[in-house]
């Protein structure tokens, strides 16, 4: 358990953590991409580019509490918080919307919802070793796993934590 209380998973020498925080910045971020045939785009009133650059500081403010504080701590009820410095012409109801319709997706999706879900199969996969050795990750204790990759002005590393996507871990 972190110091949230929010279960992840641990394996010799790494915890893996399927950061909400971090996907649902994500997930908006790829709310705004076109060419992205999920989520499906809920905020056509934002200026793409604007909320982009709010999510990349959201994001750089969140790897800068990990490195200060050195250990994850997952907060309740974030997506909110996150929408409600990320959007601007969006009403509140429909930030509501897609808050929800994340919670749903991540929490409650099959048994456990999607963040155990990729916890458990990065854990157990047989190419985690290979990918610890292939993305030199024996210096980073705590890995923590996205749904999708990271776009790539993202910073994915800070003290002893780095951000991989399922992707580059089950796929590399």
């Amino acid at each position: 358990m972190n110091k949230g209380g929010k279960l992840m998973t641990n394996t010799p020498d790494l915890t893996i953590i399927a950061s909400p925080e971090l996907n649902f910045l994500l997930y908006v971020h790829n709310m705004l991409d076109p060419k992205k045939r999920f989520p499906h785009n809920q905020l056509p009133n934002e200026n793409a580019e604007k909320v982009r650059n709010k999510i990349r500081v959201q994001w750089d403010h969140f790897m800068d509490q990990l490195e200060s504080k050195g250990y994850y701590i997952h907060y309740s009820e974030s997506e909110i918080i996150y929408l409600e410095k990320l959007v601007e012409n969006t009403a509140k109801q429909e930030r509501e919307n897609a808050a929800e319709q994340f919670r749903s997706w991540w929490y409650f999706q099959s048994d456990g919802g999607l963040q155990r879900l990729l916890e458990h199969s990065i854990a157990t996969s047989r190419k985690l070793e290979d990918a610890r050795g292939v993305f030199n990750l024996e210096k980073y204790p705590q890995l923590l796993i996205t749904y999708d990759e990271v776009p790539n002005d993202f910073r994915t590393t800070v003290g002893g934590f780095a951000v991989f996507s399922q992707m580059k871990i089950l796929g590399y």
